[in-house]
């Protein structure tokens, strides 16, 4: 809600180091969010008044007051947490196959729910054949597509020879 309303701001500042992130919050556009950004402040322990940075590291580290330590993962690592969900048949875990699926406490739905079956599906957003079983998701899944699409882009971003692609410029002449 305050990213929605615009309350929570972002600044990126370019060093000799490198690129920083700052975050800071500007309740006066969306004054209906002042009680939850100082909930948020409060949870953090972080005083909101002035600009938080973002830096890469662990929460036991001793950080100034203003800032995040964030942990990030690599590609590698979200595809593979994404693998871990993925409904699995119960025939290859027994066959030694592969791990069976793995799920988060409370139940959740996974990331992507991908299908399994003998058969090619009639409709699917995406479909691919291991040996003689299909897995797809569903067409009309748009959690699951999304996330997937999302997959695609971070695959494509990890994969351009500099961290982002120039835009292309095309001059058409006569």
């Amino acid at each position: 809600m305050l990213q929605e309303t615009g309350a929570l701001r972002a600044r990126v500042q370019r060093d000799k180091e490198g690129p920083r992130l700052f975050l800071y919050f500007d309740t006066r556009v969306a004054p209906a969010t002042e009680p939850l950004a100082a909930r948020v402040c409060r949870l953090l322990e972080i005083d909101c008044r002035s600009e938080l940075e973002l830096v890469y590291g662990d929460h036991l580290q001793q950080l100034g007051k203003n800032k995040i330590p964030v942990l990030t993962r690599s590609l590698l690592g979200v595809l593979a947490a994404v693998a871990a969900e993925i409904q699995v048949p119960e025939e290859d875990v027994r066959n030694g196959e592969t791990v069976a699926t793995m799920r988060e406490l409370g139940n959740r739905r996974s990331t992507i729910v991908v299908h399994t079956g003998p058969t090619k599906p009639a409709a699917s957003y995406v479909a691919a054949q291991v040996d003689e079983k299909w897995f797809w998701v569903e067409r009309t899944d748009f959690t699951s597509k999304l996330a997937f699409t999302i997959l695609e882009i971070l695959k494509y971003v990890a994969e351009s020879p500099s961290a982002i692609a120039p835009p292309v410029l095309t001059i058409p002449t006569s």
